[in-house]
């Protein structure tokens, strides 16, 4: 199936980030900019 590896790939990276995040103080003042961005494109 094409594109199967990607999805495991992204799969594997989401759960390394969530394993090492437990509140938004954990990120990067630069990264939680573009995360606040990404959630509310998502939500839109």
């Amino acid at each position: 199936m094409p594109g199967a590896g990607v999805a495991g790939e992204h799969g594997a990276a989401w759960e390394r980030i969530l394993s090492r995040v437990r509140s938004y103080k954990d990120l990067e003042p630069e990264l939680l900019g573009r995360v606040e961005e990404l959630i509310d494109f998502v939500t839109t």
